[in-house]
């Protein structure tokens, strides 16, 4: 159990170690993963950071399916524990942004609205992370807007 937590702790810590190989390093982390898994409780603070750190590796290589899935393994485990928490709320705002790269507009709407209401609690309206989420959902309504009147126009042909 030292062995694995300490393997894990380790890894997370070594991100820049694997800069210029992230399927090496996403490798290792699904393989910790595994390893915890018969050991620790999804909860645990050292699984958990291995999740965070898959969730980035995926995104930075732009393994959106994969980055999905880890955002929503998250989601549910913190969802218990952090309910106003600001790491809730940027998983909340990954997630959206990652339904967005996977063409899933209503999911990615509802995540960054969930996203934007913790982070304005944790930040204030006012902040960078919230005005960026509102300008992302004003540009989803926008552009849903423009298809709505599109398919008017051709209902009237």
């Amino acid at each position: 159990m030292e062995d694995i937590k300490n393997f894990a702790e380790n890894l997370v810590n070594s991100r820049k170690c694997y800069a210029n190989e992230p399927e090496h390093f996403l490798y290792l982390l699904e393989r910790c993963l595994q390893l915890q898994q018969g050991v620790f409780y999804e909860d645990n603070v050292s699984f958990v950071s291995v999740l965070e750190r898959a969730l980035d590796v995926c995104i930075e290589m732009g393994e959106w399916q994969n980055a999905l899935e880890y955002a929503e393994r998250l989601g549910r485990i913190l969802r218990v524990y952090l309910q106003t928490d600001i790491g809730l709320g940027l998983l909340y705002k990954k997630k959206g942004l990652i339904q967005l790269e996977l063409g899933r507009t209503a999911e990615a709407k509802e995540s960054l609205s969930t996203a934007k209401r913790l982070l304005t609690v944790t930040h204030g309206w006012r902040h960078d992370l919230v005005q960026h989420i509102r300008n992302v959902l004003t540009d989803l309504q926008a552009d849903e807007e423009s298809t709505l009147n599109h398919e008017n126009n051709f209902s009237e042909l």
